[in-house]
């Protein structure tokens, strides 16, 4: 069967959409503070629970900093600094 190479082109480029579906962007700095924080409360052997407890904050608050869904205030940096050692 005959298929005309316009339509071969189509059928084999990518549309727009599926070109910027697969760009990685790189992490946020609120994503590499939290990996990095994470690393750190693990090396101390605290749990989510413990470090929250430790700097008088919500457990949820330590989950969204880690998992870089709230970016730190630097008052919050400065509890953490005090707590668990960050590179």
């Amino acid at each position: 069967m005959y298929v005309p190479v316009y339509q071969e082109w189509s059928v084999l480029r990518p549309t727009m959409k599926e070109e910027t579906e697969n760009v990685v962007s790189a992490p946020s700095s609120a994503s590499r503070f939290g990996y990095k924080m994470q690393e750190a409360r693990i090396k101390q052997r605290l749990t989510v629970h413990q470090l929250a407890r430790l700097i008088g904050v919500d457990p949820k608050t330590i989950s969204l900093l880690e998992n870089g869904t709230d970016p730190p205030s630097s008052e919050m940096i400065s509890l953490l600094k005090k707590h668990i050692p960050m590179d």
